[in-house]
């Protein structure tokens, strides 16, 4: 399992010409996509993107009677609402938002009894964006509502690490909650608890020699983005550096920035380790065997 990867074939690096504006056909390959100016390109994707959109929300809730049989985000509902408040941020079109609230109500209530505390695969997904669309819909109640429905997500020992079902994922819930409304909607103190709580875990872990940080699903070591080191690095530092950002100038304040400062080192040690298991394409096996 330790040698399969996808290949890398992404084009090189292409100076652009802003004032150039290719149109791209059907019959342009995805090399030549992707090697258009990026005025143009963004201008593409968002036609397209704004297009697929609509696909997906016919088909997963028009369509599908507007009942929910798989609340997550990973392969549910939730991610339908999420791509509408992410069209909404972008179009400022207020029937996404709305209906993004009409789904998120739906996820809410087939949710209730589930014990999976994470953004992609758990209640926390469903209050987190619940939160921040009712929030920007100036509903104040229903914001109060799901910030609560957030606090009374607890983490067990016995939750992994990583980012589908473990402390990776309500981290990211917490993350992004105070990103979209602001530092402090998840206290800090909540956040430092679990983050250190993947780092020792990580410490735990690690092997003499190696790196510092490791993490493991299902008793073999990763490096990916769903169960390994990868996601709780981007994660830590994440948290590290608005942790940094709000410590500046706070001198009582002092012995928390040195705990984020080690913190960081730790990271730092365990991506350049993981940087030196790369091949010669820039691809990273998934795990350790």
């Amino acid at each position: 399992m330790a040698d399969r990867f996808f290949p890398n074939v992404m084009p090189s690096f292409v100076t652009e010409d802003i004032q150039e504006e290719d149109k791209v056909t059907d019959e342009d390959s995805l090399m030549k996509l992707l090697s258009m100016p990026y005025t143009s390109l963004s201008k593409q994707f968002q036609r397209s993107g704004l297009d697929l959109k609509e696909t997906i929300v016919m088909e997963t809730w028009g369509l599908g009677g507007q009942v929910v049989h798989d609340f997550t985000l990973y392969s549910g509902n939730l991610g339908t609402a999420l791509l509408l408040y992410k069209s909404y941020q972008v179009t400022s079109n207020e029937n996404d938002l709305f209906l993004c609230l009409e789904i998120v109500k739906a996820c809410d209530s087939a949710s209730r009894a589930s014990r999976d505390v994470t953004f992609i695969c758990g209640r926390a997904g469903v209050c987190a964006l619940g939160a921040v669309a009712a929030k920007h819909a100036n509903d104040e109640a229903l914001e109060s509502y799901y910030l609560s429905q957030l606090g009374e997500i607890k983490l067990l020992r016995n939750h992994p690490d990583e980012l589908l079902y473990g402390r990776s994922g309500f981290l990211w819930a917490c993350l992004f909650l105070n990103k979209q409304m602001g530092q402090g909607t998840v206290p800090g103190t909540t956040i430092r608890a679990v983050a250190n709580e993947i780092i020792q875990n990580g410490r735990a872990l690690a092997k003499k020699g190696g790196s510092p940080l490791m993490y493991e699903w299902y008793g073999e070591r990763y490096w990916g983005a769903a169960h390994g080191l990868a996601v709780a690095t981007t994660l830590q530092v994440k948290k590290i550096a608005r942790g940094m950002l709000l410590c500046i100038g706070v001198m009582e304040h002092l012995e928390l920035l040195l705990h984020l400062s080690r913190q960081l080192s730790h990271v730092n040690e365990s991506i350049k380790f993981a940087n030196s298991l790369a091949n010669g394409n820039g691809i990273y096996c998934m795990c350790l065997s």
